[in-house]
């Protein structure tokens, strides 16, 4: 998320050093969340979400990185491993290909 979300996505709050840039130069990441729709399903199905006051599935789009592709993303390092069950490889395949399909200049992608 910190290597995709810029201040376009409006994340940065209301702290102090709002001159300086959170963006950072690169990304190495593994077995991540990538994508809040795939790892929850319908948000909008889970009771927690009933009286929350938030949309749930705006809430999942906004903090899911997969939202925020760009062309000019940091340098992206990714590996996975296919025996790893815990969360489904295709957070990492759908990140993979759509950081690639954004022109991002810099993607290695690491499937074991």
């Amino acid at each position: 998320m910190l290597g995709l979300a810029g201040p376009e996505a409006k994340l940065e709050g209301d702290g102090p050093n709002q001159e300086q840039s959170n963006l950072i130069q690169a990304v190495c990441a593994s077995a991540t969340p990538t994508d809040f729709v795939l790892f929850w399903g319908d948000p909008g199905a889970d009771p927690k979400w009933a009286d929350s006051g938030y949309d749930p599935a705006e809430l999942s789009k906004l903090s899911s990185p997969i939202t925020h592709m760009k062309a000019n993303a940091p340098q992206f390092l990714l590996i996975r491993g296919t025996a790893d069950k815990t969360l489904p490889v295709k957070h990492s395949d759908t990140l993979a290909k759509a950081l690639k399909k954004a022109s991002a200049e810099d993607v290695t992608y690491l499937r074991f």
